[in-house]
């Protein structure tokens, strides 16, 4: 928890907790998807709830247009952060598994970026929002 960074505020709140906790680490995707899939499997066999955790997660870029990092980061961990790439990883991973080659992997990159482009100039086409009535309109829940 980059906020409360030091304090052990996340652990000390889990160790309170009487449900299961299940942690992933944030820069390995598989890890990710295999203790997601745990984590689901104990709450579908128990029908009781599950903490799942996902540590390590790297702020590429802040957390908002706002942010300054700088106040609570060294300008070594902004670098780090910035250079932190678990899909390089990920592929470096599928490769090695045999599941895809890197030309395989780059098709499909390209293939993602086509339909990601398409995607923002079909929403880009949409009726703006221009009033407040219109925003509130679109909510799921009442404010």
């Amino acid at each position: 928890c980059i906020s409360l960074r030091g304090y052990g505020w996340i652990d000390s709140f889990l160790d309170r907790q009487i449900m299961p906790v299940v942690r992933a680490d944030g820069q390995h995707v598989i890890d990710v998807w295999n203790k997601t899939n745990f984590a689901l499997d104990t709450v579908r066999q128990s029908g009781r709830p599950a903490f799942l955790v996902v540590d390590n997660l790297k702020r590429r870029f802040g957390h908002a247009g706002t942010d300054r990092q700088f106040a609570y980061l060294t300008e070594t961990e902004i670098q780090e952060n910035a250079s932190a790439n678990p899909i390089v990883e990920l592929c470096e991973e599928l490769v090695k598994l045999g599941h895809f080659s890197w030309t395989d992997l780059e098709k499909k990159w390209h293939a993602l970026a086509e339909i990601a482009k398409e995607a923002f100039n079909e929403a880009s086409l949409e009726p703006k929002i221009e009033s407040r009535e219109q925003a509130l309109a679109n909510l799921q829940s009442p404010l």
